[in-house]
Parts: structure tokens; C-alpha cells; sequence
């Protein structure tokens, strides 16, 4: 006897099976079951247990279809083979496709190491046919009836010879099919008259599959009584959304004509229903098209509120507004467990979602399938093998390490990456070990290195000696492994030794500390998890063949990670439970919240993603071949999904939408949201601000603005600042780029490439070198050969060379380089030597440093600030770092008292070249700088870009606490040192390759400064040069003294205006295309993200 129990939402369909079953329990004899969901199992036997008469529970067996088949198979017998999981099935049907390479006739061919993507189509492939009861001989007989080159033909005989050896694999490991054992079980159920005289229930199911329907041919043919609910309000059911009820109804029926024997129907009616009024009505007629706006039923003003609409403008908009309306639930005394999310696919609210509900601190329940493959274990295993794959490249052996598990500090891990990025370490230079410690400088092509890149290159040799032989002890291996179980011994070798299982262990107990149940539970199964895969590569994969490649091993593992399904369990009973519509199962909810209600997304639209295209199965229902997955059925499911989710709710229901994606596009709402505003015309959209108030729940706290607070600026910086041309340069360019690299000492990442600014210091070292052995006891150039010349500069170079990269000899690259530079710094070393040779300046100094790091190096300039306001002792308000004063190292402390002095600025520097004319008692000061590309001087730019390098040195230089360095043989000081030249040497570069020298800057308008700069003067010398009509030099090159002397002023007054405004605290972004493009901030700062756009 089938007994139907139709029911609306919350007319007592499940309470009333409760009480069928205790009063067959109290009154009968046989044995009761009661089927349901696997999801629900839980549920159902905590709420049928209470109440049951004395030893009631023997005669009661809460069951799901796969929990009937264990209690079968142990009364039976059948537990001899394992059951395989999904993970483990999906790698035998990579095996399948592996073994198959070749014989397949359509695009679905595999190649040989296999395609995951192809694997879990051709699984879930598998699986439908199995659901749908369809054997690989009934879809070899359908390819007979077609044409044989039809592509639906091809494509049946490639499904049948694909199911039938992965049929025969399955048989071989495990007995048989997993997804047949249903269907294997119904023939023992009638075999050993398993359901004779016995009572059966089945509740909340809306469909069954073929095999579960040949189960329940044998209850309705054995058992006394089967009863099945449907939520719809009889086998009417008035909606689209109930198209696969109708089509079970239908289908049972069937069986009983099949069976012989009776159904009766009952309907429960809605007065035991406790939803509000207008949820009731939505329940009614969500999906009921005909309704017209006269018939609607419009509650009134006493049975509203229970329904919202809110409208956000984005995800992130709606993410938020739905954790602010969880919070006013919660504040109106509904308990976080009676509350739940529902969106349609939980993997695109995935950082979204439960960021907004762990920022406003919701404790929730995210129920979805949580797999493997992104666990930092897992991807330990999956980086390791594609650092061996791929020869070790940069970006893997970073991932590695990030992955936690290598037993390195994230500081050290930083440095690494640092590192090895500066100097593109890879491969070889990675791996091999024998070379010993690296030995590059961290700070790129220079000699010096900092303390900070001291710290870089200890922590960089300390990650090396820590990742490094592990791994490559295990490329040892797996290349002498000749067996899938040999190279999955190896990679468990390679954990071992790692000590994963112990770092697993004390990541979990101090998740367990913070409270992270649920993270602590995944964790502490992680292990054998791993471990389960490695055991199931050795025992599914045959070692007859051999080892697999590199690649093929790779791509098994990310197959079983990405197929494993970790599990999970709420980690408190009260929190909000966050899943999909087409899984989640709600009972006793208060409120439920749908997110996501937009177009194209919720409902979901339907479309052919498997390897049967929906004119497919229309073909193959032609030759008998039936499938459930229909297009008709699974649009009426997605109508289900949101009228299940809906009508759960006992008092609130709050519907979301968003009006844009993230890239700007509109977004419109989905016809869910228009229906409801259809049936309830009276809602008027909630719309949720994007920016909330700074005391909101979700408040947001911008960052760094246009003004730092004073004290905590005046505290970083101290008494005296030492700043440079280039810090000048920088904050005229962008005083929040300024502050977060040289106060804050953001370090940007550093490349080791001959740039720019590399390949100056190379020049300047060998221009500096050559110099130094080439000047005679009077500080003359000494005369060389051309031969002469090119030997020492070539010495010199690959001197250098060898000191920054060791041996180049087979880096194309550096060769290449080198040759270019080479050709640049020949023509420098010409030219300063032929222009030494016939001037009468003669060198004075070589890479004087103004900060006065050695004995006999000028002193800075120095420009004292008027006092500032806001010096007060007071409150410390930011801990900024300290960029300058007598400890730049060191943080200030937040109880010392406010400087008191005056500060001072300090300009520092290091000069490339001095050189002196002496006439009498006077020495007239050049001051020359080399530059590796085309650099003309120019006033104007000076000011616009305070490019004011050579200026600064010059005025430093004649400054009359530096006169001591001008003094003669015999110690004698000068009666006056005044400026006589700026000079920028740099390089051309000719349509042919050649080079030739460029000179730009200023000279003093003076005869005798003139011809001792060049013997033979003239306009070639120096670009702004020409002759007049008198015969004597004009043009803008040159300078008078009294114009030297506002120059003079003029960099002064803008140094003071600099140090003024940083010790104002001026941090303003400033925006420009260039200045962004370069900046080391920009990666922080949205204003250089928006130039990035433009």
C-alpha cells in the first residue's frame, strides 16, 4: 500500500510521520524504517528518538539509501570490498582514459598524462548513466540505430567503451560499481524479502533516481505499508516549481500498477502552518504566472514586515547589508542557529561572504563541500613535484615555501623571495648546492652592501639550506623509483622528513585555542588524508608500466586533492548556517536571508555542461534511454531552489540583490525579486549605502591622508634630517610615496638588472678607478697609449664584473651587457683623459661623500628652519619610525619628550668628480657627474624637478666650512674657493652603435675658467656655447658670479621649503603619469592604481 502525504511548507508533513510512526511502534509488531535524505539524517533521528515507548528503538531504523545499503550488505554480506570514495574513483577513471589514449574517436581523446577537466566529465558522465540505470551495452545498441558517422554515435560508443572499463576496473578492485550498489542491493532486498511485513516511511524527498526507485519497487511490493511525503499541496501542485514531484508522483503510480498494488493520497492542511501571512502568500503563488493584480491577496497592515527587499550595489555592498540585518536579528532575540544564508553557488560568495560575517564577528556555518587541493598540505605535495618538473624556477620555490610547512619564519621567507628575485635565481643556481652560499649582493650591481641586505642574505643562504635538500632528495628519488607505490613512498619520505604530520598537529591545537573548531577538526584530518592518497596512487595505479612521468604524477595527485571532499560539521550549535539553495536542508528557521537574486545568477540558468547535450537525451529517449537530467526538469528545480528557501522561514524573510558586477556592468534583479514585489506591490526596496558612518558595524578607516600628525612627524624625524637630492626629488614628486618609503623605510623590491641607475654606478666605478691609478703626484693625468688605455679600462671592468657576478663567460645576457657598457665607458675614459690632458683643471677628489662617512670628505650643507608650531610635549600620536638624527636605525620611544631645538636639514650626497683651476690665491671649483644615458642641464628643470644635484654640490663645496679641502702642497687655505662649473658627461649613441660624448651644464663667464676648462674652447665644448660677432662666448651655457650667488639662494630657500613642509607632516598623494608609473608606493595606493587604468 502507497500512502501519499501531500503538504504544504510547515503543515506538519515530517511531524506527522513522527507520530504515524510512534503509534506503530506502541501498537504493532513488525519492523519501521524510515528513509531520508543523507543530509538529514542527523536531524531525523534527534527529532524521532525523544518519545519513543521502552525498547521501541529495536523495532526503528533511521536510514538513508546508502546507509540501506551497509545494513544490507552486513546482514547479507558484501562488506568483503571497500567502498570507494569519489577521490578514488575519479582516479581510476583517469586510469581508464590513461589506458584508452588513442582509441577514443572524438575531441574527448585524453592525452597521455591525462586532462582532470576530462576526468570528472567523463565521471560525472558515468555516474548519470548509472543513476539513470543505463548500461554500456544499451549505449552501444543506441549507436547501432544511428548513422554511423553521426557525431552523437561517436560520441555513444566512446561513452560505453569508457564506462565499460571503468566498469571492469571497478570490478576488479572492489567487487563492483560503487554507483550500482543501490541497484545490487534492491536484488538482495527482494531476494531475501527484506521489507515482508514491514512499515516504511520515506520523508523529504522531492525525487528518486532509477536505482532508488528499483529500491522502492521492492518496499511498495513487500512492506505493509509505504508512505512517502511530497511538499506540494496535493499531486496538483499548483506551480512550475513542482514539475519533479509531479513527474514522482507519477512515476510511483507506476510502480504500484507494476507491484499490484493500492495508493491513497492525504492532504494536510495549512491551519497547523505558523508563517506569517505574507510568506504564506509568496508560498502560494511564487511561481503561480496566472495570478492577476486584481486577485492578489494583500495582507493587511497588522500581518507585514516579515518579508524585505534590499538592493546593494555590489557583492561586497550585499555581503555587508546582509551581516548588519543578521546583527538586528540577533539584537531581537532570534538566536544566530534559527537564522540562514541561502545563496546558489556558495564558491562565488566565497571571500566574500564570510568575510562580512567574520568582520561584523557572526559565528556561521559555511555548509559546502570543502576540498583538499588548496590546503597548504595538499599543496606542499602538488609545488613540490612542479619545483622537479619545471626545473626549479623562481616562482614555485616561493610557493613552496609559503605553503608553512618547510619549517622556515615568514621573515626569513620574505628575504628569500627578496632575493631571489632581485638576482633571478632559478634552476641550477637554485638547486645546486655545492656551490655553496650565495654570495650576490641583495642590494643589486654595487659593491656596498647595507646592513639591511646583510640581514637579506643570511635569511636568503638560511631558507636555501632549510627547503632545498629535502627537495632535491626527493628529485633523487622519484628518478630511481620504478612504481606508482615507490614514488608515492618517496613523497611520503619527503613529509616525513619535513615533520608535516607534527606541524599538522600544533597548527590544529592552536586553531583549538582560538576557537577554531571546525578549522582545528580539517586539520587534524589532513594527515590521513595524504596519507589515503599516496596509498591510493600505489594500490589504483598498476606498476606493471613503470613509474609515472613527472607530469603524470602530477596531474593524479591535483585530480585526488581536487576530488576529496574533507567533510565538515557546524563548530558550535548556535551560529547562522551559510550554503546553497540545491543542498541545504532547513528546519525550524526564524529568518533566512537569500542573497544573490540578479539575472543569469539566482535562479540559475540551464545549460549543457556534460558530454550528453540536452538534444542528446531527447535522441536517446527515442531507443528507451531515459535521463532525469532534463532541461525542463532542471529549470523546474532552480524554480524549486527559491521557493524551497522562501517558505522555510517561520517569521523573516529578507531577499538581496546588487545593481552592478565588479567590473561596473549593470546588473538587473532576477524575475525571484520581481515576483515578490509582483505579490506584495507594497515593498519598497531597501537600498544599502556603500560607505558606512566610521561608528558603523562594518565601519571602514581610510589610510594615510594628506596630513601626518606633528609630534609623531617631529619625533621620526629628530633634530637634523639628512636628506638628499633624490629625497627631493621624491617628495616633490609625491609626499605620500616620500613618507611610506624613507620614514616608514617601505623597502621596494629590488631586481638585479643593468638599469639606469646599475649601469651608472658601473660607469662611475670604472671612470672612478681608472682615475685613481692614472693620476701622477700633482694630480695630473698621466699619459697613456690608446692600448694602454683599453687595457687598463678592460681590467677594471671585468674586475668588476667578477666582483658583482662572478664568472659571465656563459651568461648571453651579462655578456651582451657588458659589451655594451664596455663601449660606453671606453668613450668616457677618452674622453675625460684627452680633456684632463689639455685643460688646466686638475682633479681634486673622487667620490667625495657630503654625509661624511670618511676621513677628508667635505661636510654638508646645512639649513636651519625656523621653529615650527605644535612642538609641545604631548601625546604620542603615530609611531612612525626614525628617518633621521643621530640613530636612523632605531624606533623613537613613545615617552621621550618632543625635541626641543630648532631642526636642521643636512644635505648628503656623493660627488662623482671634483676638479680645481688655481689662479693666485683663488681656486675655482667643477663639480662633473656621469651619466649612462643622454642628460642635458637645464635651469628651468632644476626648479620644476628640484633636479638640483650638481648645484648643491657646487655650493656645498664653496661653502667656507669646506675650504680646507682646496689647500695647497704645503697646507696653505685659499684666499677664496668660488664656483666655476656644473658639468654632466653622458653618452650618445649614433644611428650606427657608436658612442659619442654629450656635455651639458653651466660654466662661470670668466677667461681664465674658460680656457682652463679647454685649451682650445669653443661651442663644441659645451652645448649653449656660440661665438658672437666680437669673437667672444655667449649663449645660456654661460654664468655670471652674481648670478652663481642667486642660484646659491635659490637652493637654499627650496631645501628650507622641503623641510619645512615635511615637518609639517605634509603627506599628500600626488598624482602624476610618470611619478606613479616609477613609484615604490604604487602597489598600496589606489591614486596610482587609477593613473595604472588610464
Amino acid at each position: 500500500m502507497l500512502n501519499l502525504l501531500f503538504g504544504g511548507p510547515g503543515s506538519g508533513k515530517t511531524r506527522t510521520v513522527i507520530e504515524r510512526i510512534r503509534a506503530d511502534l506502541s501498537s504493532g509488531e513488525g519492523q519501521v524504517y524510515l528513509l531520508v535524505p543523507e543530509q538529514m539524517l542527523y536531524s531525523a533521528e534527534s527529532g524521532i528518538l525523544p518519545g519513543l515507548p521502552p525498547e521501541a528503538g529495536k523495532r526503528l531504523s533511521v536510514l538513508s539509501f546508502t546507509r540501506l545499503c551497509d545494513t544490507v550488505a552486513d546482514r547479507f554480506g558484501g562488506r568483503a570490498f571497500g567502498t570507494l570514495t569519489r577521490a578514488s574513483r575519479a582516479l581510476l577513471m583517469w586510469r581508464t582514459l590513461r589506458e584508452l589514449h588513442g582509441l577514443l574517436e572524438t575531441g574527448t581523446n585524453p592525452v597521455p598524462d591525462g586532462d582532470p577537466a576530462l576526468c570528472r566529465l567523463m565521471l560525472d558522465a558515468t555516474d548519470e548513466l548509472s543513476r539513470a540505470a543505463v548500461s554500456p551495452a544499451a549505449l552501444e545498441r543506441a549507436a547501432r540505430l544511428l548513422p554511423s558517422d553521426a557525431p552523437l554515435a561517436h560520441k555513444l560508443r566512446d561513452l560505453s567503451l569508457v564506462s565499460a572499463a571503468y566498469g571492469g576496473l571497478l570490478r576488479e578492485l572492489c567487487g563492483n560499481d560503487p554507483a550500482d550498489r543501490l541497484l545490487r542491493t534492491a536484488g538482495v532486498l527482494e531476494r531475501e524479502d527484506f521489507f515482508r511485513g514491514t512499515t516504511v516511511y520515506l520523508d523529504s524527498f522531492t525525487s528518486f533516481t532509477a536505482p532508488e526507485y528499483a529500491a522502492l519497487r521492492v518496499m511498495l511490493a513487500q512492506a505493509s505499508a509505504v508512505t512517502v511525503t511530497l511538499c506540494m499541496k496535493g499531486r496538483a501542485g499548483a506551480g512550475a516549481q513542482f514539475d519533479s514531484m509531479r513527474d514522482t508522483v507519477r512515476r510511483l503510480e507506476r510502480l504500484c500498477a507494476d507491484v499490484g498494488t493500492d495508493s491513497c493520497d492525504s492532504v494536510l492542511p495549512d491551519d497547523g502552518c505558523t508563517a506569517a501571512s505574507e510568506l504564506r502568500i509568496l508560498g502560494d503563488g511564487l511561481w503561480r504566472f496566472g495570478i492577476q493584480p486584481e486577485a492578489r491577496l494583500i495582507p493587511d497592515e497588522d500581518h507585514r514586515g516579515a518579508v524585505r527587499l534590499i538592493t546593494a550595489r555590489t557583492v561586497y555592498g550585499e555581503a555587508r547589508a546582509a551581516a548588519l540585518h543578521i546583527g538586528e536579528l540577533r539584537n531581537a532575540g532570534i538566536p544566530y542557529g534559527q537564522i540562514a544564508v541561502v545563496v546558489r553557488d556558495t564558491t562565488a560568495w566565497r571571500g566574500v561572504l564570510d568575510a562580512a560575517l567574520e568582520a561584523a564577528h557572526i559565528p556561521f556555518f559555511l555548509s559546502e563541500r570543502t576540498g583538499l587541493a588548496d590546503r597548504p598540505a595538499a599543496r606542499l605535495l602538488l609545488l613540490a613535484l612542479r619545483c622537479i618538473r619545471r626545473g626549479y624556477q623562481t616562482a614555485d620555490v616561493v610557493s613552496l615555501c609559503k605553503t608553512g610547512l618547510c619549517g622556515i619564519s615568514l621573515t626569513d621567507l620574505d628575504a628569500f623571495a627578496e632575493y631571489i628575485d632581485t638576482w633571478r635565481i632559478r634552476g641550477k643556481k637554485m638547486s645546486d648546492l655545492s656551490a655553496g652560499d650565495w654570495s650576490m649582493n641583495p642590494d643589486g650591481y654595487t659593491t656596498e652592501m647595507t646592513a639591511r641586505g646583510r640581514e637579506i642574505l643570511a635569511a636568503a643562504n638560511r631558507v636555501r639550506q632549510t627547503v632545498l635538500p629535502p627537495l632535491c632528495a626527493l628529485e633523487a628519488h622519484l628518478a630511481v623509483a620504478d612504481t606508482p607505490a615507490e614514488q608515492s613512498r618517496a613523497l611520503f619520505g619527503y613529509l616525513s622528513g619535513l615533520g608535516v604530520k607534527d606541524s599538522l598537529a600544533a597548527s590544529a591545537e592552536t586553531l583549538l585555542l582560538l576557537g577554531k573548531t571546525r578549522e582545528a577538526g580539517e586539520t587534524v584530518r589532513l594527515w590521513n588524508l595524504l596519507t589515503g592518497a599516496l596509498a591510493d596512487i600505489s594500490t589504483l595505479l598498476p606498476g606493471e608500466e613503470g613509474p609515472l612521468s613527472a607530469d603524470e604524477l602530477s596531474a593524479a595527485l591535483e585530480l585526488y586533492f581536487e576530488e576529496t571532499d574533507m567533510g565538515a560539521v557546524p563548530a558550535r550549535h548556535d551560529c547562522v548556517t551559510v550554503g546553497s539553495a540545491a543542498t541545504l536542508r532547513l528546519e525550524n528557521m526564524a529568518a533566512v536571508l537569500v542573497l544573490g537574486l540578479c539575472e543569469g545568477e539566482f535562479p540559475q540558468p540551464v545549460t549543457d555542461t556534460g558530454l550528453l547535450t540536452e538534444q542528446d537525451k531527447q535522441t536517446l529517449e527515442n531507443f528507451g534511454i531515459e535521463f532525469d537530467s532534463r532541461a525542463p526538469r532542471l529549470t523546474a528545480e532552480e524554480l524549486l531552489y527559491i521557493w524551497r528557501a522562501v517558505t522555510k522561514p517561520k517569521q523573516y524573510l529578507l531577499l538581496f540583490t546588487h545593481t552592478a558586477t565588479a567590473d561596473g556592468s549593470v546588473k538587473a534583479p532576477s524575475i525571484a525579486f520581481s515576483r515578490v514585489r509582483y505579490l506584495l506591490p507594497y515593498l519598497e526596496p531597501i537600498a544599502f549605502p556603500e560607505t558606512l558612518p566610521e561608528d558603523g558595524a562594518l565601519a571602514y578607516r581610510p589610510p594615510l591622508g594628506d596630513t601626518l600628525p606633528r609630534p609623531a612627524v617631529r619625533r621620526a624625524l629628530g633634530d637634523q634630517l639628512w636628506l638628499s637630492h633624490t629625497a627631493l626629488q621624491s617628495y616633490a614628486r609625491c609626499p605620500y610615496s616620500f613618507f611610506g618609503s624613507r620614514v616608514l623605510r617601505l623597502r621596494a623590491p629590488i631586481e638585479a638588472r643593468m638599469d639606469a641607475v646599475n649601469a651608472g654606478v658601473f660607469l662611475h666605478r670604472v671612470l672612478e678607478v681608472f682615475l685613481r691609478t692614472s693620476l701622477d703626484q700633482d694630480r695630473r693625468i698621466r699619459h697613456l697609449t690608446e692600448e694602454e688605455t683599453v687595457a687598463a679600462a678592460d681590467r677594471i671592468m671585468q674586475e668588476y664584473m667578477t666582483e658583482l657576478c662572478g664568472d659571465i663567460a656563459g651568461d648571453g645576457r651579462l655578456l651582451h651587457l657588458f659589451a655594451r657598457l664596455r663601449a660606453v665607458a671606453l668613450m668616457l675614459v677618452r674622453t675625460v683623459q684627452a680633456e684632463l690632458e689639455q685643460g688646466a683643471f686638475t682633479v681634486a677628489g673622487l667620490e667625495w661623500d657630503t654625509r661624511g662617512r670618511r676621513a677628508g670628505d667635505p661636510s654638508p650643507l646645512e639649513i636651519p628652519l625656523d621653529p615650527l608650531p605644535g612642538q609641545l610635549p604631548g601625546g604620542y600620536d603615530s609611531p612612525l619610525p626614525a628617518a633621521g638624527g643621530a640613530h636612523p636605525d632605531t624606533d623613537p620611544d613613545p615617552d621621550s619628550p618632543l625635541p626641543s631645538a630648532s631642526p636642521r636639514i643636512l644635505m648628503g650626497g656623493k660627488i662623482d668628480r671634483v676638479d680645481v683651476f688655481r689662479d693666485g690665491g683663488t681656486v675655482y671649483v667643477r663639480v662633473m657627474d656621469y651619466k649612462s644615458s643622454r642628460h642635458v642641464f637645464s635651469e628651468k628643470r632644476a626648479w620644476q624637478d628640484m633636479n638640483i644635484q650638481l648645484l648643491l654640490y657646487l655650493f656645498t663645496l664653496c661653502a667656507p666650512r669646506n675650504r680646507h679641502l682646496f689647500a695647497d702642497a704645503d697646507g696653505r687655505l685659499p684666499d677664496a674657493v668660488l664656483p666655476a662649473e656644473v658639468l654632466y658627461l653622458s653618452p650618445v649613441e649614433g644611428d650606427d652603435g657608436s658612442f659619442s660624448p654629450c656635455r651639458s651644464g653651466l660654466i662661470l663667464n670668466n677667461d681664465e675658467v674658460l680656457h682652463a676648462a679647454s685649451a682650445d674652447l669653443s661651442p663644441d665644448y659645451l652645448p649653449g656655447l656660440k661665438v658672437g660677432k666680437d669673437g667672444t662666448l655667449t649663449g645660456a651655457a654661460l654664468c655670471t658670479a652674481a648670478h652663481l650667488e642667486e642660484l646659491d639662494d635659490t637652493v637654499r630657500s627650496l631645501i628650507r621649503q622641503v623641510g619645512e613642509a615635511l615637518y609639517s607632516g605634509r603627506a599628500a598623494r600626488t598624482p602624476g603619469e610618470d611619478a606613479c608609473r616609477f613609484c615604490t608606493m604604487r602597489s598600496g595606493c589606489p591614486v596610482a592604481e587609477r593613473i595604472r587604468k588610464l
